[in-house]
């Protein structure tokens, strides 16, 4: 007579992943690392031996704002299987910093007037801006109308959380020089002989 002892049972999941969610300062790949290592603290149990743990994502994290979606899927040693899902959050509450202003442009009877203002306007004002976590994204609420003068406009510096940080200039084009000129009149004095 044999007997098959067969096991149809998957393993039961006793606790489910916790996210995580760190810093972008930290070290990601390590924390992302660590935290997959440990199945992100889920624990599973099978009546019929021993558990073993296998996990799939998409992408590895980013050191900025991201999120990664991981699968931790328990299994015996039949095959049978549980999936749970946990996620990986990457925090960047930190806006750029402005560390170079913007810089006005103060131009006088310039007929080329229109490519200098595409020039500023596509450097952002020569402003610079560093972020620790991402890169900066540039722009402007310049809105086409350059008929003004003084140009007033706000250059905005922003990473992909949606933080961000600005600055501002303006842009000068004068149509007519400013230089007054003066008729000299030259006098003379009569002098009585």
């Amino acid at each position: 007579q044999i007997i098959t002892i067969a096991d149809k049972t998957a393993p039961e999941i006793k606790k489910a992943p916790v996210d995580a969610r760190v810093s972008c300062a930290t070290d990601v790949q390590k924390l992302f690392g660590d935290w997959i290592k440990n199945n992100g603290n889920a624990t599973a149990f099978d009546e019929c031996g021993k558990v073993t743990w296998r996990h799939t994502y998409d992408h590895v994290p980013q050191k900025s704002c991201d999120t990664i979606l991981v699968e931790f899927i328990a299994q015996d040693h039949c095959g049978q299987e549980t999936s749970v899902f946990g996620n990986f959050i990457v925090i960047d509450t930190s806006a750029p910093k402005i560390n170079k202003v913007a810089e006005n442009r103060n131009l006088n009877c310039n007929v080329a007037w229109q490519d200098s203002l595409k020039v500023w306007l596509y450097n952002h004002a020569y402003s610079e801006a560093k972020d620790d976590c991402d890169t900066v994204f540039w722009s402007h609420n310049f809105k086409g109308d350059s008929t003004k003068s003084p140009l007033d406009v706000t250059f905005y510096a922003k990473d992909r959380c949606g933080n961000i940080d600005s600055t501002k200039a303006q842009f000068i084009n004068r149509k007519s020089s400013d230089t007054s000129l003066v008729n000299l009149i030259s006098c003379t004095i009569s002098q009585n002989t």
